[in-house]
């Protein structure tokens, strides 16, 4: 295989696979500290989708993780291909697919009607991008109804978080201690003017969700 170097300017060179661009991180383009160890730690975000899949599927705990890991290189394979998006769950679509399947036995007829839910998916995306026909149902949706949707995946998160079992009232130290330093390296004013004078700051603040996560794995390890 050839690797190009294109002419755009500040395009990175690739190896030119069909329609896409193949990228190799450390070859075509520089490994960053800050991205590799944030993907290094936020990576293990992953695994929560782990308790879904054995506690809704039905799913073996070994045959989930084979499940997370397949998922992840997934993922991967869009920034290696060039394909400039950031993927993840469709989360707020998360409450209605979740209440999709419990209408369904627990173990194959479950997997099977999830298995089926995400081959819709698929077709619907697949269609509505070749047709162009996404751009024109995203302009057509008020703007209202956009906000609300994006607004029901934080409050669905909180109420999980109140439930009973859940990580806010079994580990809620650490939760808390978490999630408020998340808030002050991202919104705070002071946190944002007092960067260029603090070092500390700076460096946790260009590490993004890295330290709260850090922050609470450290402080909600089974200390047993």
């Amino acid at each position: 295989m050839s690797i190009k170097t294109s002419r755009r300017e500040n395009e990175l060179p690739y190896i030119p696979l069909g329609p896409f661009q193949w990228r190799i991180p450390g070859v075509h383009y520089r490994v960053e500290y800050v991205e590799f160890f944030q993907g290094l730690i936020l990576g293990a975000t992953a695994l929560s989708s782990i308790p879904y899949l054995t506690d809704y599927l039905g799913l073996p705990y070994e045959l989930a993780w084979s499940c997370v890991i397949l998922e992840v290189i997934l993922y991967m394979l869009h920034g290696w291909l060039g394909d400039p998006v950031v993927p993840g769950w469709i989360t707020p679509t998360l409450p209605f697919t979740l209440a999709f399947l419990e209408g369904f036995e627990k173990g194959p007829e479950r997997i099977q009607a999830m298995i089926a839910v995400q081959l819709l998916v698929a077709f619907i995306f697949l269609f509505m991008g070749i047709t162009k026909l996404a751009d024109q149902f995203v302009r057509s949706v008020p703007t209202s109804i956009k906000g609300g949707i994006l607004l029901a995946a934080p409050i669905t998160v909180i109420q999980g978080q109140f439930a009973e079992g859940s990580q806010l009232m079994t580990a809620p130290v650490a939760t808390l201690a978490g999630t408020l330093l998340l808030a002050f390296l991202s919104f705070s004013p002071f946190c944002e003017k007092k960067r260029d004078k603090i070092k500390i700051l700076d460096i946790m603040a260009k590490y993004g969700n890295l330290f709260p996560y850090l922050v609470a794995m450290l402080m909600g390890r089974d200390k047993r």
